[in-house]
């Protein structure tokens, strides 16, 4: 019994693996990998090839399939939004990603320095606050120029270093 529970894991591994590469070999992604490719490349690296070709989508279908944990598909599809979408207000983009990262633990220190250095630096400030750690909110808004939040984070935080820091 022992060997047959050993053998369905292994049957299940590598139908697992032929989905993911028949999903990334389709003519519209073409992505042509060979098996030994994808053993050497492992998932995160297929998924950043996904990600570095805007394939968002199937990133975190491929990261459900595959029951691994997809925030930074979504970090990246946000800050590549907020990079490159000039149809929307700060504001409306600023929901518009809140909306998307809703239920996900993400860092949006990373994606509110990602419009900054887009010269969107309202919505940068937006985004920075929902970041939940102050230590990663105080030197953004410093590198930002944002003297007086960071102060006033700072003592709203009641944290000394972080005051002494500012």
């Amino acid at each position: 019994q022992l060997a047959g529970e050993g053998q369905q894991s292994i049957i299940a591994g590598i139908v697992q693996k032929l989905r993911v590469l028949n999903a990334v070999r389709s003519a519209e992604i073409g992505l042509f990998l060979t098996t030994a490719e994808y053993e050497c490349l492992k998932e995160k690296a297929v998924l950043a090839r996904l990600l570095s070709r805007r394939l968002y989508y199937l990133a975190v279908k491929i990261c459900e399939y595959l029951k691994v944990p997809y925030d930074f598909v979504l970090v990246d599809w946000a800050c590549e939004k907020v990079r490159c979408d000039g149809d929307f207000s700060a504001a409306q983009l600023c929901c518009l990603v809140r909306e998307k990262l809703a239920n996900h633990a993400v860092s949006y220190a990373q994606i509110a320095w990602s419009a900054f250095q887009a010269g969107r630096s309202e919505l940068a400030c937006l985004l920075l606050q929902y970041e939940p750690r102050v230590s990663d909110r105080l030197p953004l808004y410093l590198l930002m120029g944002e003297y007086g939040r960071a102060v006033k984070e700072a003592a709203e935080s009641g944290d000394e270093d972080m005051m002494t820091f500012v």
